[in-house]
């Protein structure tokens, strides 16, 4: 009998969902498969562990948990090794498993990596939820610094919550550098029954309704889609209003998915279209629905790689722009192509089709990336790119929030790729505008979005918020903040009451580039970017003068306010032996020991939590920090 054991997580302390920590106790995830399906029935569970990946002797006496119920491959467990056991290393899991009483137990290799510390002050900091579960979707190990970053899906009785995910980026030593996520934090409509988990409609027929919701363009006959899969959709976690609801998640497209390709979320209790949004996101804020200029006739093959000029203008600079795009990530990111895997770079120029006029004013990301007569230019084309990565690494959803975050990245690289490359139209009177070089001239400024009518702050007048589902929620409008920040970080300006130093491309590249692969989700609310780009100025090694001029753009773009600093504690007669800046004592993670190590270990921005006492270190602070007596009064210095 060949089995898998299939870590979705977890390593939480106690059960059920986030609580704290309750004696020695962790709850355990997992799915196990028999033969390559899920399995179901009672298996006897064997769980030792380990500090070594392999070979090496147990730490603690093996856990041994018979008739153990799986269903549908999910099984959780508590597991109890003893005190003393997690103290910070990361430890190794090895599982035995059989069927009940048959048989003899079958060791599952690899070991499992547990790692107790950083799940567990997750834990705490989670404790709102009520009882969704983290599973680890993969480890991304491409980033800066060689740290992995753990991606975490949240699922609620095996079921994912769809664009619900955390990122715990971890130390060389199994310890948390940062933690950012979007969870659903209000679960008991789930678990009372008021939202029933067993869908009402099958898959085929959520296929059909999705076909059928486009209203014949394309026809449905022409609509295919991908399996439908099971999720639950909570508005909130998209900054959205409404009720949570089963839904099958599915994608729609046409034999031409650059032309046609949609997320579909189908209500599996009533069949509406909970929610949709594009898969092939536009460069334009337009509504116009719309190769040769030939709606008719199939799209010919002019220039591939090495060979000369075609003689298209459209398309020898679109040759051009993809070599000016591609040497920009490489040089700057070592990413091949934007699969990072070498991926064919294809565009189709002078699109159109029947469904919109010709020429098409506009252009969009997809496999092949597509342009409308007079839209290929060197920010348009790097902008579509970049929505492809985008696509790869945090997946920005096309919707609100994270959808103008997703929207400003493709700006920013395209912006960045045209003052690069020497290109006649960088001049001043042009810089930070998008779109400039296409056949209606610019459509956005980074420098000044309000020219546009878009906000450059978050709380400005012009901001448009999730209520008006316009543009998918403003994502061409609400990317003015971002674009702001950015043009902000790279060339300085004074804005808002702050003064902002230029930093310059290479420095600003660097960080959104970590940001986007290693510390935003899905959902990613505009606190997120906010801390995904201070624990990225962190990872990337800019000084502390740099990230306090961080700090300051982004009050000025009003991602923060000097009332938002995160609280890390310092206490000198504490007696964990961890100091991490924590409150209390969560597995031997606590506050820092010295004003030092405190100011060390916080961000720009941060509160310095002192207990009372007098700490004899005479010091000249530099960093961006609030400083605030706890319990009493607090002496730094002699």
């Amino acid at each position: 009998m060949k089995k898998q054991l299939q870590l979705l997580l977890l390593l939480l302390l106690s059960l059920p969902g986030f609580a704290r920590a309750q004696g020695n106790t962790i709850g355990y995830q997992g799915v196990l498969n028999d033969g390559g399906l899920p399995a179901t029935g009672l298996y006897d569970f064997i769980f030792s562990l380990f500090d070594v990946e392999a070979d090496g002797a147990a730490l603690a006496p093996a856990v041994v948990l018979d008739a153990i119920p799986v269903t549908n491959g999910v099984f959780q467990v508590p597991l109890d090794f003893g005190p003393g056991v997690f103290t910070g290393p990361a430890r190794w899991l090895e599982i035995a498993v059989r069927q009940s009483g048959v048989g003899e137990h079958a060791v599952l290799v690899p070991r499992s990596t547990m790692l107790p510390a950083p799940y567990s002050i997750f834990a705490g900091q989670a404790g709102g939820l009520a009882s969704g579960a983290l599973t680890a979707e993969h480890l991304n190990t491409g980033g800066l610094p060689p740290e992995p970053a753990l991606r975490l899906q949240q699922v609620h009785q095996g079921i994912p919550i769809v664009a619900a995910e955390a990122l715990v980026q971890l130390n060389a030593q199994g310890g948390v550098e940062c933690i950012v996520g979007d969870l659903a934090t209000e679960t008991s409509s789930l678990d009372d029954g008021r939202v029933p988990l067993i869908p009402q409609l099958s898959a085929r027929a959520a296929a059909d309704r999705a076909r059928a919701h486009f209203g014949g363009q394309p026809p449905a006959a022409l609509i295919e889609t991908t399996m439908p899969e099971l999720a639950i959709f909570d508005p909130a976690v998209l900054d959205e209003t409404g009720n949570q609801a089963l839904v099958w998640d599915l994608e729609a497209f046409s034999a031409r998915r650059s032309e046609f390709h949609f997320r579909v979320l189908v209500n599996a209790a009533n069949g509406q279209v909970a929610r949709l949004w594009t898969l092939n996101p536009d460069l334009l804020n337009r509504e116009i629905s719309d190769k040769n200029n030939n709606a008719t006739t199939a799209a010919v093959i002019v220039r591939t790689e090495g060979q000369a000029s075609s003689g298209v203008t459209e398309a020898d600079n679109a040759y051009r722009f993809l070599e000016e795009t591609y040497n920009f990530y490489f040089t700057h990111h070592r990413r091949d192509s934007y699969d990072n895997a070498g991926a064919k770079l294809q565009v189709t120029v002078r699109f159109c089709d029947t469904n919109n006029p010709c020429p098409w004013f506009n252009a969009s990301a997809g496999i092949p990336m597509i342009f409308g007569d007079g839209f290929i230019a060197d920010d348009a084309v790097a902008h579509e790119y970049t929505h492809n990565v985008t696509a790869r690494e945090s997946k920005l959803i096309y919707l609100n929030v994270s959808g103008a975050i997703n929207e400003s990245f493709s700006d920013v690289w395209g912006e960045f790729v045209d003052l690069s490359n020497g290109g006649p139209a960088d001049s001043a009177a042009v810089r930070w505008d998008i779109g400039e070089d296409t056949r209606i001239g610019r459509q956005r400024s980074m420098k000044d979005p309000t020219l546009f009518g878009h906000p450059d702050r978050l709380h400005s007048p012009l901001y448009q918020q999730p209520s008006d589902t316009n543009d998918w929620g403003g994502v061409h409008h609400n990317s003015g903040v971002n674009n702001k920040l950015c043009y902000l970080l790279t060339d300085g300006d004074n804005f808002n009451g702050q003064s902002i130093s230029g930093l310059g491309i290479t420095k600003v590249a660097a960080l959104y580039y970590e940001a986007q692969i290693n510390l935003l989700t899905a959902g990613a609310s505009w606190a997120d970017l906010y801390n995904a780009l201070r624990q990225s100025a962190v990872n990337v090694g800019w000084s502390t003068a740099e990230r306090n001029n961080l700090h300051r753009a982004c009050l000025a773009v009003e991602l923060v306010t000097e009332a938002d600093g995160q609280d890390v504690y310092v206490d000198r007669s504490s007696g964990c032996p961890i100091p991490a800046g924590y409150r209390g004592c969560e597995l031997n993670y606590g506050p820092y020991k010295s004003v030092a190590q405190g100011v060390s270990g916080a961000n720009p921005g941060d509160v310095l939590q002192i207990r009372t006492g007098t700490y004899h270190e005479p010091m000249t602070i530099a960093k961006f920090l609030t400083l605030q007596a706890e319990n009493g009064s607090v002496t730094i210095g002699n």
